[in-house]
Protein backbone atom coordinates (compact mmCIF):
# COMPACT_ATOMS: atom_id res chain seq x y z
CA UNK A 1 0.00 0.00 0.00
CA UNK A 2 2.86 2.39 0.81
CA UNK A 3 4.42 1.77 -2.60
CA UNK A 4 1.15 2.51 -4.37
CA UNK A 5 0.79 5.76 -2.42
CA UNK A 6 4.38 6.71 -3.23
CA UNK A 7 3.97 6.00 -6.95
CA UNK A 8 0.70 7.91 -7.07
CA UNK A 9 2.35 10.88 -5.38
CA UNK A 10 5.39 10.78 -7.69
CA UNK A 11 3.26 10.72 -10.84
CA UNK A 12 0.97 13.39 -9.39
CA UNK A 13 3.91 15.71 -8.78
CA UNK A 14 4.79 15.46 -12.46
CA UNK A 15 1.20 16.14 -13.51
CA UNK A 16 0.87 19.10 -11.16
CA UNK A 17 4.14 20.57 -12.40
CA UNK A 18 3.06 20.17 -16.01
CA UNK A 19 -0.44 21.55 -15.47
CA UNK A 20 0.87 24.61 -13.60
CA UNK A 21 3.45 25.41 -16.30
CA UNK A 22 6.37 24.71 -13.98
CA UNK A 23 7.67 22.33 -16.63
CA UNK A 24 7.68 25.18 -19.15
CA UNK A 25 9.70 27.30 -16.73
CA UNK A 26 12.20 24.45 -16.26
CA UNK A 27 12.58 23.96 -20.01
CA UNK A 28 12.40 27.63 -21.03
CA UNK A 29 16.12 28.12 -20.43
CA UNK A 30 17.04 25.10 -22.53
CA UNK A 31 17.07 25.78 -26.26
CA UNK A 32 17.02 22.30 -27.74
CA UNK A 33 15.96 23.58 -31.18
CA UNK A 34 19.57 24.30 -32.11
CA UNK A 35 20.44 20.62 -31.57
CA UNK A 36 17.45 18.89 -33.18
CA UNK A 37 19.43 17.76 -36.23
CA UNK A 38 22.76 17.42 -34.45
CA UNK A 39 24.71 14.36 -33.38
CA UNK A 40 24.59 15.87 -29.90
CA UNK A 41 20.79 15.58 -29.55
CA UNK A 42 20.80 12.23 -27.76
CA UNK A 43 23.52 13.15 -25.24
CA UNK A 44 21.71 16.46 -24.69
CA UNK A 45 18.50 14.56 -23.89
CA UNK A 46 20.46 12.55 -21.33
CA UNK A 47 21.95 15.68 -19.76
CA UNK A 48 18.54 17.36 -19.54
CA UNK A 49 17.15 14.32 -17.74
CA UNK A 50 20.13 14.25 -15.40
CA UNK A 51 19.77 17.95 -14.53
CA UNK A 52 16.06 17.61 -13.78
CA UNK A 53 16.77 14.48 -11.74
CA UNK A 54 19.32 16.37 -9.64
CA UNK A 55 16.73 19.08 -8.98
CA UNK A 56 13.79 16.80 -8.20
CA UNK A 57 15.46 13.71 -6.78
CA UNK A 58 12.76 11.23 -7.79
CA UNK A 59 13.31 9.14 -10.90
CA UNK A 60 9.60 8.67 -11.52
CA UNK A 61 8.83 12.36 -11.10
CA UNK A 62 11.72 13.29 -13.39
CA UNK A 63 10.59 10.93 -16.14
CA UNK A 64 6.95 12.01 -15.82
CA UNK A 65 8.08 15.58 -16.55
CA UNK A 66 10.87 15.16 -19.07
CA UNK A 67 9.55 12.41 -21.33
CA UNK A 68 6.32 14.14 -22.44
CA UNK A 69 8.14 17.43 -23.01
CA UNK A 70 11.04 15.86 -24.91
CA UNK A 71 8.71 13.70 -26.99
CA UNK A 72 6.81 16.80 -28.00
CA UNK A 73 9.96 18.72 -28.94
CA UNK A 74 11.61 15.87 -30.85
CA UNK A 75 8.52 14.25 -32.41
CA UNK A 76 9.49 14.91 -36.04
CA UNK A 77 13.21 14.33 -35.61
CA UNK A 78 13.91 11.10 -33.75
CA UNK A 79 12.22 7.83 -32.93
CA UNK A 80 10.21 8.30 -29.69
CA UNK A 81 11.49 4.95 -28.42
CA UNK A 82 15.04 6.34 -28.46
CA UNK A 83 13.95 9.40 -26.45
CA UNK A 84 12.28 7.21 -23.81
CA UNK A 85 15.21 4.79 -23.65
CA UNK A 86 17.79 7.58 -23.32
CA UNK A 87 15.73 9.28 -20.63
CA UNK A 88 15.39 6.05 -18.69
CA UNK A 89 19.08 5.20 -19.05
CA UNK A 90 20.19 8.67 -17.94
CA UNK A 91 17.99 8.71 -14.85
CA UNK A 92 18.68 5.07 -13.96
CA UNK A 93 22.46 5.17 -14.26
CA UNK A 94 23.05 8.52 -12.63
CA UNK A 95 22.98 9.73 -9.04
CA UNK A 96 24.92 12.23 -7.02
CA UNK A 97 23.34 12.33 -3.58
CA UNK A 98 22.02 9.36 -1.58
CA UNK A 99 18.38 10.44 -1.93
CA UNK A 100 18.59 10.01 -5.72
CA UNK A 101 18.34 6.25 -5.12
CA UNK A 102 16.18 4.61 -2.48
CA UNK A 103 18.73 1.86 -1.88
CA UNK A 104 21.49 4.41 -1.35
CA UNK A 105 19.30 6.33 1.08
CA UNK A 106 18.71 3.20 3.15
CA UNK A 107 22.40 2.27 3.18
CA UNK A 108 23.47 5.79 4.02
CA UNK A 109 20.84 6.09 6.74
CA UNK A 110 22.08 2.87 8.37
CA UNK A 111 25.65 4.19 8.03
CA UNK A 112 26.88 1.34 5.83
CA UNK A 113 28.77 3.99 3.88
CA UNK A 114 29.27 7.74 4.05
CA UNK A 115 27.59 10.40 1.97
CA UNK A 116 31.04 11.46 0.73
CA UNK A 117 31.62 8.01 -0.77
CA UNK A 118 28.21 8.09 -2.50
CA UNK A 119 28.92 11.54 -3.94
CA UNK A 120 32.38 10.51 -5.15
CA UNK A 121 31.12 7.40 -6.93
CA UNK A 122 27.97 9.17 -8.14
CA UNK A 123 29.92 11.97 -9.81
CA UNK A 124 32.08 9.44 -11.64
CA UNK A 125 29.03 7.49 -12.81
CA UNK A 126 27.30 10.69 -13.87
CA UNK A 127 30.28 11.57 -16.07
CA UNK A 128 30.11 8.13 -17.68
CA UNK A 129 26.43 8.38 -18.67
CA UNK A 130 26.89 10.66 -21.71
CA UNK A 131 29.96 8.71 -22.75
CA UNK A 132 28.09 5.40 -22.58
CA UNK A 133 25.28 6.89 -24.65
CA UNK A 134 27.71 8.15 -27.29
CA UNK A 135 29.94 5.08 -27.50
CA UNK A 136 27.65 2.17 -26.57
CA UNK A 137 23.96 2.96 -26.96
CA UNK A 138 23.98 5.11 -30.12
CA UNK A 139 26.09 2.62 -32.13
CA UNK A 140 23.94 -0.28 -30.92
CA UNK A 141 20.71 1.51 -31.80
CA UNK A 142 22.10 2.34 -35.24
CA UNK A 143 22.84 -1.35 -35.78
CA UNK A 144 19.28 -2.16 -34.66
CA UNK A 145 17.84 0.59 -36.95
CA UNK A 146 16.25 2.38 -34.01
CA UNK A 147 17.86 5.70 -34.94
Amino acid sequence: LKLIIFLTAAFSIGSVMSNNNITEVLFSNINIDNYLYSIWLLPLIALINMMVHVLLGSSITTLSITIPTLLDVTKEVINPIAVVLISNIAVSLHYILPFHRVVLSIGSGKEYYSNDKVIKIGLALSALVPLSIIFIYIPWWKIMNLI
